[in-house]
């Protein structure tokens, strides 16, 4: 099982990048309990229950009183809710069993300081990165990520489960892994690059599904090339490769195509009720293009870590 970082999340088109990568493969892209938390702590009630979360109620009381850029939070994080209850979405939070639970409690009081440089040692139960890192390990997954060594030094997480799970009973093998590098590693061959590109289409298509395939790759080749240029993690190897391949692939029109041939697309469906999602995106000019495994995927999609509903 392969799990996604708060980091891959929080970045609209890095976030819709790693939902078609994965719809393309027919999979969900899956995050622990504590991801949920860190992501939306209003809307991971939800994820136990079933039901309306805390940011959807807080929503319906339309107290006049809370500040606007409070009401943008509660209706992000409102999203957040409805899209973990709807089964079909692209986004996923695993539910560890008792057990797993229990493991993860375990592990977060004998994990090695020095795999959370900046954080006091005291202060390791109560941090969120540790918890995530701890989730994963007692989910048996591996974690993609884009946070920089300075938080969490992937080297020293990754030695420590490997020489330390057997005896503390989770799978001893490397949890911790560079988003960007693998996804790079994933899209080597020609066949897994055409999805990729693939993939950018759908993270950046416009507002009309009928939208002409020029207009497609214009959009795909500057929302792409923008995460490229950004810092932080940005998915950067791999935004640059998907802007080789698109512009110096021999017919891109055809592949826009077969993509919509896919349509309609659960990621693509899912960002259009996204609070940000404005009738600017609907608005936006055409303009001339430029210049023409995952086997392992993301989820194994086992049932025993689907959320059982009412439970906490």
């Amino acid at each position: 099982m392969i799990l996604v970082d708060t980091s891959e999340l929080k970045r609209p088109t890095q976030r819709k990048l790693h939902a078609a990568w994965c719809e393309l493969h027919g999979r969900q892209v899956l995050a622990p309990p504590s991801v949920a938390r860190e992501l939306a702590p209003l809307a991971a009630d939800t994820i136990w229950t079933g039901t309306k979360s805390a940011a959807e109620t807080l929503l319906e009381l339309d107290n006049a009183n809370v500040p606007v850029e409070r009401r943008a939070e509660l209706r992000q994080q409102a999203w957040w809710a409805q899209v973990w209850r709807n089964t079909s979405s692209p986004y996923r939070i695993v539910q560890l069993t008792t057990e797993q639970q229990a493991l993860a409690s375990r592990l977060i009081n004998k994990i090695d300081a020095r795999c959370f440089p900046t954080t006091d040692p005291d202060d390791i139960g109560d941090h969120t990165d540790a918890r995530i890192v701890c989730e994963s390990m007692a989910l048996g997954a591996k974690m993609l990520l884009t946070s920089n060594m300075r938080t969490i030094d992937h080297i020293e997480v990754n030695r420590w489960a490997t020489e330390n799970g057997k005896r503390l009973g989770f799978k001893a093998q490397p949890v911790l892994y560079q988003a960007d590098a693998t996804l790079t590693h994933w899209t080597s061959k020609p066949a897994e690059m055409e999805q990729w590109i693939q993939a950018g289409f759908l993270a950046c298509w416009p507002h009309d599904d009928a939208a002409s395939a020029k207009e497609v790759i214009q959009r795909t080749l500057k929302g792409i090339s923008a995460m490229a240029r950004g810092s932080g993690g940005k998915l950067t190897m791999t935004s640059e490769r998907l802007i080789n391949g698109l512009e110096n692939h021999p017919d891109p029109i055809s592949l826009v195509e077969r993509t919509r041939e896919r349509l309609p697309s659960q990621t693509i469906q899912t960002d259009r009720i996204h609070p940000s999602y404005t009738l600017h995106s609907r608005s936006q000019p055409a303009t001339p293009p430029r210049p023409p495994d995952p086997a392992s995927g993301y989820a194994d999609g086992r049932e025993e870590n689907r959320p059982r509903h009412p439970t906490r």
